[in-house]
């Protein structure tokens, strides 16, 4: 099975440039690769400098953004502890 690089969770600087920064967290909605690896659709959301959050979106592991409106798909904090 591949290995996961963790360094794409948790804050980071705005994609986008703006002042503020975002947020990734993996998410329940996921689905297995023919190898067995477990492909997570990710949450971004972005925050504006005063930290109120202006919108958010998933995102699949090659780039692809999709509307954050998928119904059960919470965050899955305990998805990192164990990998």
């Amino acid at each position: 099975m591949p290995e996961k690089d963790l360094s794409i969770y948790g804050r980071r600087n705005r994609l986008d440039g703006m002042p503020g920064r975002e947020v990734v967290t993996p998410t329940t909605q996921s689905f297995l690769e023919g190898d067995g690896s477990d492909v997570r659709l990710n949450r971004v959301r972005v925050f504006d400098p005063d930290g109120v959050e202006v919108h958010s979106y998933l995102v699949d592991p090659i780039g692809q953004r999709f509307v954050d409106n998928l119904p059960n798909t919470e965050d899955d904090l305990e998805y990192l502890k164990n990998l």
